[in-house]
């Protein structure tokens, strides 16, 4: 089975007033762990809104976007809607996104940018948590977040917060869940 690592970068947590400003899918095979494809793009806006913490913590985003690396919001959400349909997923056969609150958070602000943007959405609205998934794994007993999540990959690893390294991230805690 094919599904989709998938990330954003946000400026607060709020998908009806914060804004996305980077996104990050990585497509791969559930049985060999193999990527198929990955999708990173910069989204620029007019003016950032957001909570103080988030734009902190976004600050090299923001620099980069600054220096004009980014992309519309409308030609983001084509870009991963094309790449998407490259990787055979197609408004019947939607993807299933995988990730650290990617059903409650991620998807929340694409199917917003879809709707603001007019693209129809190519994700399922069925959706993969690592969080839940880690918690049957026998090398997690307590909650998982992101943090912990990276920790079980291994000696030296660090949440990214960039969209992309935190999509191959979950990949790589998907397989080693599923592993188990």
């Amino acid at each position: 089975m094919r599904i989709v690592a998938f990330d954003l970068e946000t400026t607060g947590v709020d998908p009806q007033k914060d804004q996305i400003l980077e996104i990050g899918a990585v497509c791969f095979e559930t049985n060999t762990g193999e990527t198929l494809g990955e999708f990173e793009t910069l989204v620029s806006h007019e003016r950032y809104i957001g909570s103080a913490y988030a734009l902190q913590m976004n600050q090299a985003l923001l620099k980069r976007l600054a220096r004009g690396q980014g992309v519309s919001e409308r030609r983001a959400i084509q870009g991963l809607n094309d790449a998407l349909f490259d990787w055979g997923f197609s408004l019947e056969h939607k993807a299933v996104p995988v990730g650290f609150n990617v059903g409650s958070f991620d998807i929340a602000f694409y199917n917003k940018s879809c709707k603001a943007t007019g693209e129809l959405s190519r994700f399922s609205h069925g959706a993969i948590e690592l969080g839940s998934l880690l918690m049957g794994s026998t090398k997690s007993t307590t909650r998982v977040g992101s943090a912990q999540g990276v920790k079980m990959l291994g000696e030296g690893r660090t949440v990214a917060h960039t969209a992309l390294q935190d999509a191959r991230d979950a990949k790589d805690l998907y397989m080693l869940a599923m592993g188990e």
